[in-house]
């Protein structure tokens, strides 16, 4: 990587707060842990969520997927690198890293996101709304565009949004949606897996007091479509692909 000044990077202990009750780090503590990491990097590089609303424009998620190949183990010690990896006419890009103490990557990401006019309620183009350029010699590793499947399935379950689910945006955080989908999962097959691949695609907004459907729907022995219904405005919110693999075997 050429321009390290590009790059957000921390190092980070794992905390008892953060891990399962295998004693190693959850999927949705994982992408809180980058996000916040993602979070600093573009405050450093003048284009946080607050610089964005004083131009009436915010950062809005479409797209994430992770290749978790290993979960770190409480009390571990990870770093933790996140950086803008391109852009094109309606989408910029976000890669993530996650290593071991051992120089090891753990874990490896990308991710896709819209800026959205906050008055209107709609994506509004990168070009014009903000002086944003990206470097042309960082790692990018490449978004899998395929289509997400709705989950089908009769067995679902019930969320309504609290105060405490939301964000800055003054809607669900991103992270809360796959924490509660990886829930009804693990209800419905009744033990734990840990993804070793997670594709999720945001593709509505839900504010306290909505209610929400989960669904899951097995593909295959270890695949997996996720899926929340907004009920409240009749719409899909939220939906996932995952690979899995038991704990006992990571």
């Amino acid at each position: 990587m050429e321009n390290e000044s590009w790059y957000g990077t921390e190092t980070h202990r794992i905390r008892i707060a953060e891990v399962d009750s295998n004693g190693s780090m959850s999927f949705h503590a994982l992408l809180n842990l980058m996000q916040e990491v993602a979070w600093n990097n573009s405050e450093q590089l003048g284009y946080s969520v607050y610089h964005l609303m004083e131009k009436g424009v915010t950062w809005v998620v479409n797209r994430m997927q992770f290749h978790i190949h290993r979960y770190p183990k409480h009390y571990e010690k990870v770093t933790v690198k996140s950086w803008p990896s391109g852009v094109d006419r309606l989408f910029t890009y976000r890669d993530y890293r996650v290593f071991d103490e051992s120089g090891e990557m753990i874990v490896s990401g990308t991710s896709a996101w819209i800026v959205l006019d906050i008055a209107k309620r709609k994506p509004a183009p990168v070009k014009g709304n903000f002086d944003l350029a990206f470097p042309a010699d960082v790692e990018r590793m490449t978004m899998d565009k395929s289509k997400i499947q709705l989950a089908q399935s009769e067995k679902t379950s019930h969320k309504t949004v609290g105060f405490t689910d939301t964000d800055t945006n003054q809607h669900t955080t991103n992270a809360r949606y796959i924490e509660w989908a990886l829930e009804h999962f693990y209800t419905q097959v009744q033990r734990v897996e840990k993804p070793v691949y997670v594709d999720m695609q945001f593709k509505g907004e839900s504010v306290i007091g909505d209610e929400l459907s989960i669904a899951s729907q097995a593909v295959s022995t270890e695949e997996q479509l996720l899926s929340i219904q907004n009920q409240t405005r009749n719409n899909t919110t939220f939906l996932a692909f995952i690979k899995t693999k038991t704990t006992k075997d990571r």
